[in-house]
C-alpha cells in the first residue's frame, strides 16, 4: 500500500512544478519580447519614410485598421505582394531594412529624422566640432548637415542638460590651456599682429570693453563676421560647447535611448 503524500510533501512538489512551469514561461515572454522590440523598430523605420515608400508597406493616411491583418493588408499595397500575416517578423525586418536603405540613398537626410535635438547635438559635435562650437555654428550645422531646423529656444535648454548630464562642457578658447597658436591682442594692433601670425593662427581680443568696438571701425562687418566665424578672433565671454569626452561617441545617446 502506498503511503499518502504528506502535506509539505505536496506543497514541495507543487513548488518544483510551477518553478519548471515558469522558467518554460519566462523563456517563452523573453522570445515574445525580443519579437516585439523588432516589431516596434520595423514599425519605427516605417514611420520614418515618406508617402509613396511607407504605402509599399500598405501604410496609408487616411486608411484606418481594421485590426484584422488579412483586412488591414487588402486595404492598401503590400509588400512585395505578399500578406503581410503569412511573412515571418525576420523576413518582414530584413525587407524594410533594404526599402530604407534605399530610400536613404535618395534622400541622406532621412537617417537623421528620427533623432532627438540632444543626439544631433553630440552627433555634430563628434562628426564636425572636435574643437568646439558655439550654439549658433550647432544650429546652422544641424540645418545644413542634416536638413533639421532648431530654434535657439530649442537648442539652448538641451545643451543645459547635456552639459548637466556631463555629455557636453561649455568653455572659453581663450583658456592658457586650449592648443594652438594665439595672440592675445588688443584692437589697435589687429592689423599688426594679423600680419605677423601664420594664417588661420588665432587671435583672441582679451577683456577689453572697447576692443569690439574698436574693432568694428577697422573692419567691414562681414569681414569681422567671418573672421569671428573662423575663430581668429574669440570676443571675450564667448564660450564655445564641445564633448565633455573627446573621442567618445556616446552611443546611448546616437542609439536613441537619449530623452
Amino acid at each position: 500500500m502506498d503511503r499518502k503524500e504528506t502535506v509539505y510533501e505536496m506543497l514541495e512538489r507543487r513548488e518544483r512544478e510551477l518553478t519548471h512551469e515558469l522558467a518554460g514561461l519566462k523563456g517563452e515572454i523573453d522570445v515574445r519580447e525580443n519579437e516585439l522590440a523588432h516589431v516596434r523598430s520595423a514599425r519605427r523605420q516605417i514611420d520614418m519614410l515618406g508617402g509613396n515608400d511607407a504605402a509599399r508597406f500598405g501604410k496609408l493616411s487616411g486608411v484606418a485598421a481594421t485590426g484584422n491583418p488579412i483586412e488591414d493588408s487588402a486595404s492598401g499595397p503590400t509588400l512585395e505582394g505578399v500578406v503581410n500575416v503569412a511573412i515571418g517578423v525576420g523576413s518582414l525586418i530584413a525587407k524594410t531594412s533594404r526599402i530604407i536603405a534605399e530610400a536613404q540613398d535618395r534622400n541622406p537626410f532621412l537617417q537623421f529624422e528620427g533623432l532627438t535635438i540632444k543626439q544631433l547635438i553630440v552627433k555634430a559635435l563628434g562628426d564636425h566640432f572636435l574643437n568646439g562650437a558655439s550654439a549658433s555654428e550647432l544650429r546652422d550645422f544641424i540645418e545644413n548637415a542634416y536638413d533639421r531646423n532648431i530654434e535657439r529656444s530649442s537648442l539652448t535648454p538641451q545643451l543645459s542638460r547635456l552639459r548637466d548630464e556631463g555629455v557636453v562642457e561649455y568653455f572659453q578658447p581663450q583658456s592658457e590651456t586650449e592648443t594652438g597658436p594665439k595672440a592675445f591682442v588688443v584692437a589697435r594692433q589687429f592689423n599688426s599682429a594679423i600680419r605677423r601670425f601664420p594664417l588661420g593662427a588665432e587671435l583672441v581680443v582679451p577683456d577689453d570693453a572697447d576692443a569690439l568696438r574698436i574693432l568694428k571701425k577697422e573692419l567691414e562687418p562681414r569681414e569681422l563676421e567671418d573672421l569671428i566665424k573662423r575663430r581668429w578672433i574669440v570676443p571675450h565671454g564667448a564660450g564655445l560647447w564641445r564633448l565633455a569626452h573627446q573621442g567618445s561617441n556616446h552611443p546611448t545617446l546616437i542609439e536613441g535611448k537619449a530623452g
